[in-house]
């Protein structure tokens, strides 16, 4: 299950967790303010704390994937694997990710 299935599950009372560890915390917020927007809540139901684990952002993909992706004009370099993407990669890969998902 997914966070954001267990999130909706919470919300429909089908989940009664007493800890909710979800991938990211937006879906804190997200949960927090479907709670709040319904009749008869007037605090979070999960309220923001410190963090128990922090995860990294990993973006991997085959090395012909990236290669492929000039073809939309995004030129991914393949980093070592003990060095972490600058800034200007991860940029590319949103815009590449952006573009992908507007296409018909």
């Amino acid at each position: 299950m997914g966070s954001g299935e267990a999130m909706q599950d919470i919300l429909d009372s089908h989940l009664e967790p007493a800890v909710f560890s979800p991938a990211s915390d937006a879906y804190l917020t997200l949960l927090n303010d479907a709670w709040l927007s319904a009749p008869g809540h007037s605090a979070p139901l999960a309220p923001h704390s410190d963090s128990v684990v922090i995860s990294p952002v990993v973006i991997a993909m085959w090395k012909p994937m990236a290669e492929a992706m000039a073809e939309f004009g995004v030129l991914v370099s393949v980093p070592s694997v003990a060095e972490p993407p600058d800034a200007s990669v991860i940029r590319n890969l949103l815009s590449l990710w952006t573009r992908i998902h507007q296409l018909p």
